[in-house]
């Protein structure tokens, strides 16, 4: 009986050559694109050294932009990380992935590597910047992804003081391809004036804002961005013929033409704000949570933005049915393509809680994390750099 035996020579190779230079070269250039605008920033930042073409492609400014507008629109959150918002920071800034919270019950935060004065706090995040101010009077942003900075602003002509507080608000004009950031303060008498700083305008002074409603936006809560606008929950005079000593506004400011606009809120909600209400952005609509008459959980989504027939009851959770305490803190932070909502909670071991609609399920996910985790927000990543 004959039998073969496969010596090194015969053997075939079990892969077909690497192609030559000239084959790659012949792939489309917007194919190239199409791809490496799918991956992570932390991947194409190690890709630069790859080649000259690449390295000029991964730090063109268009494709930073391509990039941003495809992750933002990612229904995996592959690009999402939760960041926080309202914190003091005072060594460093973590994050975790949105998508690892989505599949997860405990997920490890990592490290940032923060690199400014500590006493700069977060306002807030907008094509992958994130603005920080420096003891209430300065900002400049910082993509936490290539870790650029942008130079610092000059300082606010009227600052807090005692009898005032101010708060701020940042977000991208698409009008003028410019960042801005808005400041808001109430004086002793109640008068509210606004200043706005652009980083990438011609101008490099805080400007004044003429036009806002005496309201005083709450202290210590960033303006939310939505649509070209920031906006804020905010207390106004008591209208006739109301018995309560509060009365809740959205003040709105549109970033394009600098003008400040009210609406009101929900005509079922409490508008005195009494009970755990907070207010944020859900899908890039306005969103109203409350707390309602101490038994359920009520979400509010302004589908049109400005409109105020275009509230919707997106949620109606009863506390009972979920075994939560009345006092328990929930805020909305995203919906999964499933339906699935991710919170901010107080509920004791667990930074965040996933709700399911359909099965009226509660999930208590935790966040693995040594620093302090208080209101966190949504932060896509980008290769977008800051404004000089």
């Amino acid at each position: 009986m004959f039998v073969a035996v496969e010596t090194n020579a015969s053997k075939k190779p079990r892969f077909a050559a690497p192609p030559s230079p000239v084959e790659i070269a012949f792939i489309p250039y917007d194919l190239i694109i199409d791809i490496l605008s799918r991956i992570p920033v932390k991947f194409l930042l190690r890709f630069k050294p790859v080649c000259k073409s690449w390295k000029t492609l991964i730090s063109d400014p268009q494709f930073a932009k391509i990039h941003f507008q495809r992750s933002i629109t990612d229904s995996t959150f592959t690009h999402h990380r939760l960041m926080p918002q309202a914190c003091f920071l005072r060594d460093d800034i973590v994050s975790c992935s949105v998508e690892s919270l989505l599949h997860n019950y405990d997920v490890v935060a990592e490290s940032l590597g923060y690199p400014l004065h500590p006493h700069y706090d977060v306002v807030g995040y907008s094509n992958g910047l994130c603005c920080l101010v420096y003891n209430r009077e300065k900002v400049r942003l910082w993509n936490p992804c290539t870790k650029l900075v942008s130079r610092e602003s000059p300082s606010l002509f009227i600052c807090d003081r005692p009898n005032r507080k101010t708060v701020f608000g940042f977000g991208y004009d698409e009008s003028s391809d410019t960042y801005k950031v808005v400041s808001v303060f109430v004086d002793f008498y109640g008068k509210t004036l606004g200043s706005v700083f652009s980083f990438g305008g011609e101008n490099c002074y805080w400007k004044e804002v003429h036009g806002f409603p005496d309201v005083t936006p709450e202290w210590g809560k960033s303006g939310e961005c939505a649509r070209g606008t920031l906006n804020w929950l905010a207390k106004a005079p008591i209208p006739d013929g109301m018995r309560n000593d509060k009365y809740y506004v959205i003040v709105s400011f549109d970033l394009g033409n600098e003008t400040c606009r009210e609406y009101l809120l929900p005509h079922d909600i409490d508008r005195s704000c009494s009970v755990g209400t907070t207010f944020g952005v859900l899908r890039d609509c306005l969103c109203v949570s409350q707390n309602y008459e101490v038994t359920s959980f009520i979400v509010w989504q302004m589908m049109e933005h400005g409109v105020k027939e275009s509230w919707t009851r997106l949620l109606n959770i009863s506390y009972v049915d979920l075994g939560l305490k009345v006092y328990a803190f929930l805020e909305p932070l995203c919906m999964s393509e499933k339906g699935d909502i991710l919170m901010n909670t107080n509920i004791e071991e667990c930074k965040v809680v996933l709700y399911n609609p359909g099965d009226n399920r509660l999930e208590r996910h935790n966040i693995l994390s040594k620093k302090s985790w208080f209101r966190s927000k949504i932060y896509v990543e980008s290769l977008v750099s800051p404004p000089c």
